[in-house]
């Protein structure tokens, strides 16, 4: 039973922490990378896989990460030289992958045959630049029809002409963008004289209600360390005056920014955990931390106890933001 609404004629899969357990290599390699990079500076504290890795590196573009990273120990470096250490902790995952293997989640696996018997179309959308190769390390790549991973679309180079589209889209993609304002400039180079930017981002975690009975139930889970994912990816672009501000800076002169509330809909409280639970990057952020499967119980528990069991709505805040090229 693949518990879909009727009518869904395709499935999309995120890849690292969804299909594959391939947040377990990024750690390693970052904490390599970091490691060397510090000890060449003379600083004798590593790389924390649990603390460092959640806080400044995980669920964001390499370069983010570095940059991130390297911020919080006071460290500022050139472009070029945040770029030469992402790509020495890419090269890493390469090794690791082709040398060791990637483990794919069996769930996950089973879930994509029963995907492919229904007669579902089905891809994997990751912006890993590795998707290929994690695919066929894992032994899955066949039970996808189609790729589109970073080295298709990068909203930092746009492999487009100028004035070439009326319409460019971000659907809560921004939050993920190493460079906001790089990426809003090529959405103003290929937009026509008079055509529109159109991006949408999440408000706070609080003002999401399925979220909200989220974080209850892994704050009861892990009370002195729960998992930051939700804070600090989709919801970590919430600010209405730095949004406005980053899409100017890419060269936009017309910028609204309209809050959105909608009712969002699940068919139980148990759908939401196990989403969530084990559907997303917060996997990874459960699994370092404690029992997976005790800790979606727990959820769908406390998220019962918040909404019902099902059918379940909660309200849901958004930003949409709508920018015009003069």
């Amino acid at each position: 039973m693949l518990g879909l609404p009727d009518g869904v004629t395709a499935c999309l899969f995120d890849l690292d922490g969804v299909l594959t357990k391939t947040a377990t290599v990024h750690a390693k390699a970052w904490k390599e990378m970091f490691d060397a990079f510090l000890k060449e500076r003379g600083d004798a504290t590593p790389f924390d896989l649990h603390d460092d890795y959640d806080e400044y590196v995980d669920g964001k573009p390499r370069d983010a990460g570095v940059r991130d990273f390297l911020a919080s120990r006071g460290i500022a470096l050139s472009e070029a030289e945040v770029k030469e250490l992402g790509d020495r902790k890419n090269a890493l995952v390469q090794e690791v992958i082709a040398r060791d293997g990637v483990e794919a989640y069996e769930g996950s696996v089973r879930y994509l045959h029963a995907v492919r018997d229904a007669g579902l179309r089905r891809a994997v959308v990751s912006s890993s630049h590795n998707c290929r190769d994690v695919l066929k390390a894992a032994g899955i790549a066949d039970l996808l029809e189609e790729v589109v991973d970073g080295n298709v679309a990068d909203a930092q180079h746009l492999p487009f002409g100028d004035d070439r589209f009326d319409l460019v889209v971000c659907q809560f993609g921004a939050m993920f963008l190493p460079d906001r304002p790089a990426a809003f400039a090529q959405a103003h180079r290929v937009l026509a004289p008079g055509g529109r930017l159109l991006i949408n981002t999440w408000d706070t975690v609080e003002r999401h209600g399925f979220e909200t009975a989220l974080m209850a139930g892994l704050r009861q889970a892990f009370p002195d360390d729960p998992p930051p994912f939700l804070y600090r990816v989709p919801h970590g672009y919430r600010d209405p005056d730095r949004i406005r501000a980053d899409v100017r800076a890419g060269g936009f002169t017309e910028v609204t920014l309209e809050p959105v509330t909608c009712t969002g809909y699940a068919p139980s409280a148990a759908d939401i955990a196990i989403g969530y639970c084990t559907g997303t990057p917060l996997r990874a952020g459960i699994e370092s931390r404690g029992d997976l499967a005790a800790t979606t119980a727990l959820v769908e528990r406390v998220v019962e106890r918040h909404l019902g069991s099902g059918p379940v709505t909660a309200e849901m805040a958004a930003h949409v933001v709508t920018a015009r090229r003069t």
